[in-house]
């Protein structure tokens, strides 16, 4: 299976930051939210969650995870930076994710002001 990064095509924020993590090379099939369906099962994720956060759907070993929120966030991150075993331990840890879900959501509540913000294409969400 295919590491997949799903995204908001909609948003300008979204997707500028998809475009930056090109840059990285990493081993994702980056998926638009309006077309993630053409690659993955249409059960396999929640249409109404694609609305309010990034999703990483990898394989390991054969199963499926996914990631949403900051944890789908950290995923890359630790991907980026090659991260040991201990610093991802300590980053998917229940504190760290509780600590820093709420950050996210205020991010994504407000990612068509930021996409206007920085003259990007904005979100339809309102």
């Amino acid at each position: 299976m295919i590491n997949y990064l799903i995204y908001d095509d909609d948003c300008g924020i979204c997707t500028f930051f998809k475009d930056k993590l090109l840059i990285f090379q990493l081993d994702y099939s980056f998926l638009g939210s309006s077309y993630f369906e053409d690659y993955l099962p249409a059960d396999s994720i929640d249409k109404n969650l694609l609305e309010k956060t990034i999703v990483v759907v990898k394989d390991y070993n054969g199963e499926k995870l996914i990631y949403t929120q900051s944890a789908a966030i950290f995923e890359i991150l630790a991907d980026i930076l090659h991260l040991h075993k201990e610093e991802r331990e300590f980053l998917f840890s229940p504190a760290v994710i509780k600590l820093f879900n709420p950050l996210y959501r205020l991010f994504a509540r407000n990612r068509r002001k930021i996409s206007l913000f920085f003259n990007l294409n904005a979100c339809k969400i309102k």
